[in-house]
């Protein structure tokens, strides 16, 4: 029985090609091996491949680049990858400095065995799976763990944490146009950029919303926002980075802004420069702006953004299909919609403002509203022609999935019973009773 090629890329790096013949002749038919002749060409391949390669093995001595220092490089480009030697230089300095700097898993002596070979690099695979499955399981806990916490409280600020959403959405249409190793540190910084608005007066963040005029001091509030959320997160472990995101998301690209220092251009974190731009594109368009307005706009502002980031962000906007409006029931509402018209309850009071992304959280919030006989039924949201589309499918799909059971069936219909149409399904009836862990509908 065959063993399966186990998926990862494994690169080779030697300066002689005869080596690296021999290599992938050993070994093409077990693993997905690259070969890199020298150090330099060998970076050129990992910062042009789709995914980083799962091991490196790399050669010693190499006229451009030692393997040493190779190998350093390649932790700071993939810094998950599993680095390995095979060199004819065996003496023992060679071997400390590989360990030591280089930080090797193996290091293996020329001539080696095709079976020491492998036996090397499936324990490489292994240990490669290992660390990407753990950084994977702390990266998805820690961002589900975030997501609940901004659901809860985007209960305390809709129009501020509803207006992150919109931002993470033209962040997942920008991501994959940007060579960038830490994509889950702009999003979370996306998902925790309001939080600092939870500490200020909720009247002072519905005026702000609205565009009202601000007074001195009620500015220099509002303008601490991300210095708040930056202290609240700044000690929690692996989000270093995502603070400094935070912190500096409303700086401008020629160096005003907040915060009040000599930070400027590049030196501005990346993400907090991709959330300054996208911010005010998410408020120009929530002023009701149309895309040719925002492009016009933002060009004559072009001081305060990223040139770069600002054409990635404005060519979004020619991706984004056309959305219409459209009247559903509560009960039918799905997570991910967009609140077309603000949702308030029958006193009058705000509930949730329009232009929220629709959460599990806000979902479960409008139900319970609805069966306690706060809100009424119906509720406005934006959807696409694709959309529609998708739902109208589903109850043809849904009807040829009950003609093809009844055909498959052992039961015959009567033949003395006269065939009828049909009729249309009732609105199935809601049940009023309200548990506080679910509900009957």
């Amino acid at each position: 029985m065959t063993t399966a090629m186990p998926p990862e890329n494994i690169l080779f790096v030697d300066d002689e090609p005869n080596v690296l013949s021999g290599i992938r002749r050993q070994l093409h038919k077990h693993f997905h091996v690259t070969m890199a002749e020298g150090s330099i060409k060998a970076l050129e391949i990992i910062k042009q491949a789709q995914r980083p390669f799962a091991i490196v093995v790399a050669d010693m001595r190499m006229p451009e680049m030692n393997g040493v220092e190779m190998l350093k490089q390649v932790a700071l480009l993939t810094p998950n990858s599993i680095r390995m030697m095979l060199t004819g230089n065996a003496d023992q300095q060679t071997a400390i400095d590989a360990i030591n700097q280089g930080n090797i898993f193996r290091f293996l002596n020329k001539p080696c065995s095709p079976e020491q070979l492998a036996q090397a690099l499936n324990a490489g695979i292994k240990q490669y799976r290992l660390v990407t499955a753990e950084r994977e399981l702390l990266e998805q806990t820690l961002r589900g763990s975030i997501r609940i916490l901004t659901e809860i409280l985007s209960m305390v600020d809709p129009e501020s944490f509803g207006r992150s959403e919109r931002i993470r959405e033209k962040i997942k249409l920008i991501l994959p146009k940007m060579e960038i190793t830490k994509a889950w540190e702009i999003d979370l910084a996306a998902m925790l950029a309001p939080l600092g608005s939870v500490t200020i007066p909720r009247d002072l963040i519905i005026k702000q919303a609205n565009d009202e005029s601000l007074l001195a001091n009620e500015r220099q509030v509002l303008d601490s926002i991300p210095e708040v959320a930056h202290r609240l997160i700044q000690n929690i472990p692996r989000m270093g980075e995502v603070s400094q995101i935070i912190l500096y998301q409303n700086k401008n690209y020629d160096g005003s802004g907040f915060p009040a220092n000599d930070v400027k251009g590049a030196d501005i974190p990346l993400g907090a420069r991709l959330l300054r731009v996208l911010s005010d594109m998410v408020q120009l368009e929530d002023f009701g702006h149309p895309a040719t307005e925002v492009v016009s706009y933002m060009r004559k502002k072009n001081q305060f953004y990223d040139p770069h980031l600002l054409d990635l962000a404005l060519g979004t906007l020619a991706q984004e299909k056309p959305s219409v409006r459209k009247t559903i029931s509560v009960m039918d509402i799905r997570v991910s919609m967009i609140l077309a018209e603000d949702v308030c309850m029958r006193n009058g009071a705000l509930l949730i403002r329009s232009g929220q992304v629709i959460s599990n959280t806000l979902k479960e919030r409008l139900i319970n509203y609805f069966f306690t006989n706060r809100i009424s039924e119906d509720i406005t949201i934006l959807t696409t022609e694709s959309d529609e589309n998708e739902s109208a499918a589903q109850p043809e799909k849904a009807a040829a999935d009950q003609s093809n059971q009844m055909l498959m069936s052992d039961d015959s219909p009567d033949p003395n019973h006269a065939a009828k149409s049909p009729e249309p399904p009732a609105h199935k009836p809601k049940s009023k009773t309200y548990r506080s862990i679910g509900y009957h509908l």
